[in-house]
């Protein structure tokens, strides 16, 4: 029933921008996105129409955060499959007004290595293609290796049917690969790298940032109070008061660090754990070295 209306109710039409989340998983992405897409100009397609062409694997939103109690939004979740996600709308929009007309519109989808099947070449031709259509923008966001790996594995014991190729020594040949294929892929098209810091401890001026490289004429000061309505739409606890996923741990993952309680894991994997940082420490030294993301380089439109 959600197919059929939502392939009834849209065109199969490819959009005239996209903003492309490339991401590590348990990154903050899922986040990143609803944090992006509760702005006026940025949403996710009904249908999976970007995703059919570049010829992506997996769901465009995450499984365990679809068809909840907070689900409302009927899209296709891959091409043929059905699902409603949580919607968000916030207020605070009255001081862009003037630039929201014009401001061209971003179709948002979000992705991970994987879904790619580790090879950016894919993508990379399958962007191509498109690009005479399409403009493309994209987001490279990733997270300390040891922090991220702490919540696979957390994640995992909620919910052992998630990702389950990633059980034990598997797990690190798939984080492994997923930093490698964004770092290749960075060299490929580049784009705004983001860590899972930038969102945790500088969301607000993180999200300016990413609209004034959207809208170069948008005016950062005016977008405090969307920004402010965003950040209390999509509050974590919040999300699992009116959904009580086995997506979300009891609190908010570690910065950096993490790996407390398995130590035993990593012990026998310290040389797949160091190749992560290589290809961490490689994508954040493109921000130029710097900790704020005001100094990271920005996308370049067009090169693909």
């Amino acid at each position: 029933m959600i197919m059929e209306y939502v392939r009834a109710r849209t065109q199969d039409s490819l959009p005239q921008n996209c903003l492309l989340l490339i991401t590590v998983q348990r990154s903050g992405s899922t986040f990143l996105m609803d944090s992006l897409r509760s702005h006026p100009c940025i949403d996710i397609e009904s249908r999976a129409i970007l995703w059919e062409k570049l010829g992506l694997r997996g769901n465009r939103y995450p499984h365990d955060l679809s068809n909840g109690p907070d689900a409302t939004l009927e899209i296709e979740s891959r091409p043929g499959l059905g699902a409603k996600i949580p919607e968000f709308t916030v207020e605070g929009c009255e001081t862009a007004n003037h630039i929201l007309n014009q401001a061209p519109k971003y179709a948002l989808e979000k992705l991970h290595p994987s879904f790619y099947g580790f090879d950016p070449g894919n993508l990379h031709s399958g962007i191509q293609k498109l690009s005479e259509n399409v403009c493309f923008k994209i987001i490279y966001l990733v997270r300390d290796p040891g922090s991220a790996l702490t919540s696979y594995l957390n994640y995992q014991l909620r919910n052992p049917k998630w990702v389950p190729e990633c059980e034990h020594d598997g797990l690190f040949n798939y984080v492994i690969a997923s930093y490698e294929g964004i770092w290749n892929m960075y060299h490929k098209i580049r784009g705004k790298v983001l860590d899972y810091s930038d969102l945790i401890d500088r969301f607000d001026e993180t999200l300016t940032l990413i609209y004034e490289d959207l809208w170069p004429n948008y005016n950062g000061s005016e977008a405090g109070n969307l920004i402010r309505s965003i950040r209390e739409k999509t509050r974590r606890d919040l999300r699992v008061q009116k959904n009580p996923s086995s997506f979300f741990g009891e609190q908010p993952g570690p910065v950096s660090g993490g790996l407390r309680g398995i130590h035993q894991v990593m012990e026998s994997n310290i040389g797949e754990l160091k190749k992560c940082y290589e290809y961490y420490d490689k994508l954040m030294a493109t921000r130029t070295g710097a900790e704020n993301p005001q100094q990271a380089d920005g996308w370049q439109d067009g090169v693909v």
